[in-house]
Protein backbone atom coordinates (compact mmCIF):
# COMPACT_ATOMS: atom_id res chain seq x y z
CA UNK A 1 0.00 0.00 0.00
CA UNK A 2 3.32 2.51 0.62
CA UNK A 3 4.25 1.67 -2.61
CA UNK A 4 0.58 1.83 -4.05
CA UNK A 5 0.37 5.32 -2.47
CA UNK A 6 4.03 6.54 -3.46
CA UNK A 7 4.37 4.40 -7.59
CA UNK A 8 0.90 4.64 -8.32
CA UNK A 9 1.39 3.91 -12.08
CA UNK A 10 4.72 1.45 -11.45
CA UNK A 11 4.53 -1.97 -12.79
CA UNK A 12 3.62 -4.17 -10.07
CA UNK A 13 2.74 -7.68 -11.44
CA UNK A 14 2.89 -9.00 -15.39
CA UNK A 15 1.86 -12.38 -16.42
CA UNK A 16 1.76 -13.69 -20.23
CA UNK A 17 -1.21 -11.44 -21.53
CA UNK A 18 -1.86 -8.81 -18.66
CA UNK A 19 -0.05 -6.63 -16.42
CA UNK A 20 -1.14 -4.46 -13.19
CA UNK A 21 0.58 -1.41 -11.77
CA UNK A 22 0.81 -0.49 -7.92
CA UNK A 23 -2.09 1.70 -8.17
CA UNK A 24 -4.76 -0.99 -9.63
CA UNK A 25 -3.50 -3.93 -7.53
CA UNK A 26 -4.36 -1.60 -4.68
CA UNK A 27 -7.57 -0.76 -5.76
CA UNK A 28 -8.59 -3.74 -7.00
CA UNK A 29 -7.73 -6.11 -4.31
CA UNK A 30 -9.95 -3.58 -1.85
CA UNK A 31 -13.17 -4.31 -4.75
CA UNK A 32 -12.60 -8.04 -3.89
CA UNK A 33 -11.79 -7.81 -0.21
CA UNK A 34 -14.91 -5.66 0.02
CA UNK A 35 -17.03 -8.85 -2.00
CA UNK A 36 -15.18 -11.22 0.11
CA UNK A 37 -16.55 -9.58 3.39
CA UNK A 38 -19.85 -9.32 1.84
CA UNK A 39 -20.12 -13.47 1.12
CA UNK A 40 -19.48 -13.36 5.24
CA UNK A 41 -15.57 -14.36 5.11
CA UNK A 42 -14.12 -13.31 8.59
CA UNK A 43 -10.78 -12.69 10.35
CA UNK A 44 -8.80 -15.83 10.14
CA UNK A 45 -11.13 -17.76 7.96
CA UNK A 46 -9.53 -19.67 5.19
CA UNK A 47 -10.34 -18.43 1.53
CA UNK A 48 -9.20 -21.44 -1.29
CA UNK A 49 -7.62 -19.32 -4.39
CA UNK A 50 -7.81 -22.29 -6.94
CA UNK A 51 -6.41 -19.71 -10.45
CA UNK A 52 -3.71 -20.16 -12.65
CA UNK A 53 -0.78 -18.61 -13.32
CA UNK A 54 -2.11 -14.89 -13.92
CA UNK A 55 -1.91 -11.77 -12.36
CA UNK A 56 -5.32 -12.62 -10.43
CA UNK A 57 -3.25 -15.19 -7.85
CA UNK A 58 -1.73 -12.28 -6.19
CA UNK A 59 -4.05 -9.81 -6.87
CA UNK A 60 -6.71 -12.71 -5.36
CA UNK A 61 -4.27 -13.31 -2.14
CA UNK A 62 -4.11 -9.71 -1.14
CA UNK A 63 -7.52 -9.00 -1.01
CA UNK A 64 -7.53 -12.29 1.55
CA UNK A 65 -5.35 -10.63 3.65
CA UNK A 66 -7.00 -7.24 3.61
CA UNK A 67 -10.21 -9.30 4.29
CA UNK A 68 -8.48 -10.19 7.22
CA UNK A 69 -8.65 -13.90 6.10
CA UNK A 70 -5.83 -16.57 4.96
CA UNK A 71 -5.58 -18.22 1.44
CA UNK A 72 -4.93 -21.90 0.77
CA UNK A 73 -3.62 -22.20 -2.82
CA UNK A 74 -5.20 -25.32 -4.77
CA UNK A 75 -2.94 -26.49 -7.51
CA UNK A 76 -5.34 -26.99 -10.68
CA UNK A 77 -3.23 -29.67 -11.70
CA UNK A 78 -4.18 -31.86 -8.70
CA UNK A 79 -6.34 -34.51 -8.87
CA UNK A 80 -9.85 -33.77 -8.05
CA UNK A 81 -9.63 -36.28 -5.07
CA UNK A 82 -6.85 -34.08 -3.77
CA UNK A 83 -8.46 -30.40 -4.49
CA UNK A 84 -12.12 -31.52 -2.79
CA UNK A 85 -10.38 -32.78 0.42
CA UNK A 86 -8.36 -29.90 0.54
CA UNK A 87 -11.48 -27.54 0.15
CA UNK A 88 -12.84 -30.18 2.99
CA UNK A 89 -10.26 -30.21 5.32
CA UNK A 90 -9.84 -26.28 5.31
CA UNK A 91 -13.52 -25.48 5.61
CA UNK A 92 -12.98 -22.98 3.24
CA UNK A 93 -15.64 -19.60 3.28
CA UNK A 94 -15.43 -18.78 -0.44
CA UNK A 95 -13.41 -20.52 -3.73
CA UNK A 96 -11.49 -17.84 -5.85
CA UNK A 97 -11.27 -19.46 -8.80
CA UNK A 98 -11.67 -17.87 -13.03
CA UNK A 99 -15.76 -17.58 -11.72
CA UNK A 100 -15.54 -15.43 -8.92
CA UNK A 101 -12.95 -13.21 -10.62
CA UNK A 102 -15.66 -12.75 -13.71
CA UNK A 103 -18.31 -12.24 -11.53
CA UNK A 104 -16.51 -8.89 -9.43
CA UNK A 105 -17.26 -5.68 -10.57
CA UNK A 106 -13.92 -4.09 -10.51
CA UNK A 107 -15.14 -1.18 -11.66
CA UNK A 108 -16.94 0.02 -8.54
CA UNK A 109 -15.25 2.26 -6.20
CA UNK A 110 -14.27 0.03 -2.77
CA UNK A 111 -13.77 1.44 0.85
CA UNK A 112 -9.58 0.88 1.41
CA UNK A 113 -9.47 -2.09 4.42
CA UNK A 114 -6.73 -4.03 5.94
CA UNK A 115 -8.27 -6.27 8.73
CA UNK A 116 -5.22 -8.44 8.97
CA UNK A 117 -3.53 -8.25 12.65
CA UNK A 118 0.16 -9.86 13.53
CA UNK A 119 -1.11 -12.72 14.95
CA UNK A 120 -3.87 -13.75 12.37
CA UNK A 121 -3.34 -16.31 9.73
CA UNK A 122 -2.29 -15.49 6.71
CA UNK A 123 -2.17 -18.62 4.63
CA UNK A 124 -2.32 -22.37 5.03
CA UNK A 125 0.32 -24.71 2.58
CA UNK A 126 -1.04 -28.33 2.43
CA UNK A 127 1.94 -31.12 3.40
CA UNK A 128 2.86 -33.44 -0.22
CA UNK A 129 0.28 -36.10 1.59
CA UNK A 130 3.61 -38.94 1.18
CA UNK A 131 3.07 -40.12 4.91
CA UNK A 132 -0.60 -40.62 4.77
CA UNK A 133 -3.63 -37.30 4.31
CA UNK A 134 -2.22 -34.12 3.47
CA UNK A 135 -1.93 -31.60 6.39
CA UNK A 136 -2.25 -28.03 6.40
CA UNK A 137 0.56 -25.48 7.49
CA UNK A 138 -1.23 -22.72 9.30
CA UNK A 139 1.45 -19.43 8.89
CA UNK A 140 0.74 -16.06 10.66
CA UNK A 141 1.49 -12.56 9.55
CA UNK A 142 3.73 -12.03 12.00
CA UNK A 143 5.82 -15.04 10.57
CA UNK A 144 5.52 -13.55 6.67
CA UNK A 145 6.22 -10.36 7.80
CA UNK A 146 9.51 -11.49 9.31
CA UNK A 147 9.98 -13.70 6.56
CA UNK A 148 10.00 -10.62 3.86
CA UNK A 149 11.97 -8.61 5.87
CA UNK A 150 14.65 -10.65 6.02
CA UNK A 151 14.38 -11.50 2.59
CA UNK A 152 14.41 -8.06 1.54
CA UNK A 153 17.50 -7.76 3.38
CA UNK A 154 19.73 -10.66 2.59
CA UNK A 155 18.65 -10.22 -1.37
CA UNK A 156 19.04 -6.59 -1.51
CA UNK A 157 16.06 -6.10 -2.82
CA UNK A 158 15.21 -2.38 -4.42
CA UNK A 159 12.62 -1.23 -6.86
CA UNK A 160 14.77 -1.55 -9.65
CA UNK A 161 14.39 -5.77 -9.21
CA UNK A 162 12.42 -7.37 -11.79
CA UNK A 163 11.72 -10.92 -9.63
CA UNK A 164 10.49 -13.92 -11.88
CA UNK A 165 8.00 -16.37 -10.28
CA UNK A 166 8.73 -19.88 -11.23
CA UNK A 167 7.10 -22.03 -8.27
CA UNK A 168 4.07 -23.40 -8.03
CA UNK A 169 1.55 -21.65 -5.91
CA UNK A 170 0.87 -24.92 -3.94
CA UNK A 171 4.31 -24.93 -2.66
CA UNK A 172 5.15 -22.51 0.14
CA UNK A 173 8.53 -21.25 -2.08
CA UNK A 174 6.35 -18.74 -4.10
CA UNK A 175 6.07 -16.45 -0.68
CA UNK A 176 10.07 -15.90 -1.45
CA UNK A 177 9.27 -14.57 -4.96
CA UNK A 178 5.65 -13.24 -4.50
CA UNK A 179 6.16 -10.96 -1.74
CA UNK A 180 9.23 -9.14 -0.92
CA UNK A 181 9.35 -7.74 -4.15
CA UNK A 182 5.71 -5.90 -4.10
CA UNK A 183 7.25 -3.67 -0.89
CA UNK A 184 10.40 -2.00 -2.57
CA UNK A 185 8.17 -0.92 -5.44
CA UNK A 186 9.80 -3.69 -7.98
CA UNK A 187 7.49 -5.54 -10.25
CA UNK A 188 6.51 -9.51 -10.30
CA UNK A 189 7.26 -11.83 -13.83
CA UNK A 190 4.32 -14.93 -13.47
CA UNK A 191 5.92 -17.36 -15.53
CA UNK A 192 3.86 -18.76 -17.82
CA UNK A 193 2.81 -22.77 -17.23
CA UNK A 194 4.08 -24.01 -20.71
CA UNK A 195 7.83 -23.05 -20.08
CA UNK A 196 8.28 -23.72 -16.44
CA UNK A 197 9.89 -27.38 -17.62
CA UNK A 198 11.69 -25.56 -20.82
CA UNK A 199 15.38 -24.11 -20.00
CA UNK A 200 15.46 -21.91 -23.28
CA UNK A 201 11.76 -20.67 -22.06
CA UNK A 202 12.90 -20.03 -19.39
CA UNK A 203 15.79 -18.46 -20.27
CA UNK A 204 13.75 -16.31 -23.24
CA UNK A 205 11.86 -15.07 -20.13
CA UNK A 206 14.05 -14.37 -18.38
CA UNK A 207 16.07 -12.60 -20.89
CA UNK A 208 12.96 -11.02 -22.65
CA UNK A 209 11.40 -9.19 -19.24
CA UNK A 210 15.17 -8.29 -17.80
CA UNK A 211 14.71 -10.33 -14.66
CA UNK A 212 16.44 -9.69 -12.01
CA UNK A 213 16.33 -12.59 -9.72
CA UNK A 214 14.11 -15.52 -9.18
CA UNK A 215 14.03 -19.17 -7.15
CA UNK A 216 14.38 -22.56 -8.56
CA UNK A 217 14.97 -26.43 -7.80
CA UNK A 218 18.70 -26.92 -7.24
CA UNK A 219 18.21 -29.55 -10.56
CA UNK A 220 16.53 -26.38 -12.85
CA UNK A 221 18.91 -23.96 -11.46
CA UNK A 222 21.93 -26.13 -12.54
CA UNK A 223 20.65 -26.85 -15.94
CA UNK A 224 20.23 -22.99 -16.01
CA UNK A 225 23.63 -22.11 -14.99
CA UNK A 226 25.32 -24.55 -17.40
CA UNK A 227 23.18 -23.68 -20.15
CA UNK A 228 25.10 -20.17 -20.31
CA UNK A 229 25.59 -16.57 -18.83
CA UNK A 230 22.06 -14.73 -17.33
CA UNK A 231 21.60 -11.37 -16.96
CA UNK A 232 20.75 -12.19 -13.56
CA UNK A 233 21.76 -10.27 -9.77
CA UNK A 234 20.91 -13.80 -8.03
CA UNK A 235 19.40 -16.60 -8.34
CA UNK A 236 18.05 -18.50 -4.94
CA UNK A 237 18.16 -22.47 -5.65
CA UNK A 238 15.92 -24.96 -2.79
CA UNK A 239 14.34 -28.11 -2.35
CA UNK A 240 16.83 -30.38 -3.19
CA UNK A 241 21.35 -30.97 -2.24
CA UNK A 242 23.17 -28.29 -3.42
CA UNK A 243 26.85 -30.11 -2.63
CA UNK A 244 26.97 -31.44 -6.97
CA UNK A 245 26.90 -27.26 -7.65
CA UNK A 246 30.48 -26.54 -5.76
Amino acid sequence: EQCASQHSGRLAVADAHDSLTYGELSRRSDVLANRLLACGVRPNDFVAVKLDRTIEFPLAVIAIHKAGAAYVPIDLEYPEERQQYMLSDSEAKVVIDSQFIAETDFSQEATSIDLSTTEGLAYMIYTSGSTGLPKGVMIRQCALTSYIASITDVLGLSSTDRISLHRPFSFDAHIQDLYPVLTVGGSLHIMPSEIRRDIQGIRDFITGHSITGGSYTTSLGKLLIESGPLPLRYMTLTGERMADLV
